[in-house]
């Protein structure tokens, strides 16, 4: 049972990502101010879909964040980090560091693995080369019905 009650405007996100995944609109931006709970909602629609998942971030502090906020408000996920030495993807959800993510060999273990979503925090870094990367290696840039969120409190 989750010790979280989403918010209002929360709750609006995780419905229209639901109804715009159902519309086959499999490229979204969640755009929420900073301190508005944005992991939060991540792990509403990680528990929503339920599948294997991997949120990428750019600093370690941000995938600590995601995995307190996930446990809250899904105290059952199944979560494993992927970042420097610590490479398990034998979880659900992969909380990765973009930096170890994008090399080469570890490209290949998490292809391996499959994932449905990919979500990526702080998704205004997603431009640059390295998160590209493994949004297209991971097979997410295709047109696929595969779901990629991007999360953000500054978009521009």
């Amino acid at each position: 049972m989750s010790q979280i009650i989403l918010r209002n405007y929360q709750e609006e996100a995780l419905k229209d990502v639901i109804k715009d995944f159902q519309n086959e609109i499999f490229r979204q931006l969640i755009v929420i101010p900073t301190g508005g709970g944005k992991t939060i909602v991540m792990a509403a629609i990680a528990k929503h879909f339920n599948q294997n998942i991997l949120l990428i971030a750019h600093r370690y502090e941000l995938l600590q964040q995601a995995h307190k906020d996930f446990k809250l408000y899904w105290p059952e996920a199944d979560i494993g980090f992927f970042k420097a030495e610590q490479k398990d993807l034998k979880h659900q959800i992969i909380l990765g560091s973009m930096q170890t993510c994008c090399l080469p060999q570890n490209l290949k273990q998490l292809k391996e693995k499959g994932f449905d979503i990919l979500m990526i925090d702080e998704t205004h870094h997603a431009p640059a080369k390295s998160y590209q990367r493994i949004i297209e290696e991971l097979g997410f840039a295709a047109r696929t019905k595969k779901l990629l969120i991007g999360v953000t409190a500054t978009p521009m």
